[in-house]
């Protein structure tokens, strides 16, 4: 399994980490300046949480301002809850392969 390892002490913008998360690459670190600040910024989780708190602003305008098309948007909630619980077992199964190794 490829793995990121981040020993930089003095890396502040956490650009090579976020390269690597986009990549896919679980991330070993020192715990330096930022660096878990960036890791958690750009988690799975708090991307997913930020994705469901614009999805639920641009809804709530998305009702007052145009009804009827809003009417045919009422299945994407079930549609993201789908995709969440995908994220979920992702994040899941990635902890758990780490937990056996």
């Amino acid at each position: 399994m490829d793995v990121f390892a981040f020993t930089s002490q003095s890396e502040t913008q956490g650009m090579m980490l976020t390269e690597a998360m986009a990549a896919g690459l679980p991330l070993v670190g020192l715990d330096a300046a930022n660096a878990l600040q960036t890791a958690d910024d750009f988690s799975i989780s708090s991307s997913a949480s930020k994705a469901l708190t614009c999805y639920e602003t641009l809804h709530k305008k998305l009702v007052i301002t145009r009804p009827q098309q809003y009417e045919s948007l009422k299945q994407l909630p079930n549609l993201l809850k789908i995709e969440w619980e995908i994220v979920k077992g992702m994040a899941s199964a990635t902890n758990t392969a780490f937990e056996d190794n």
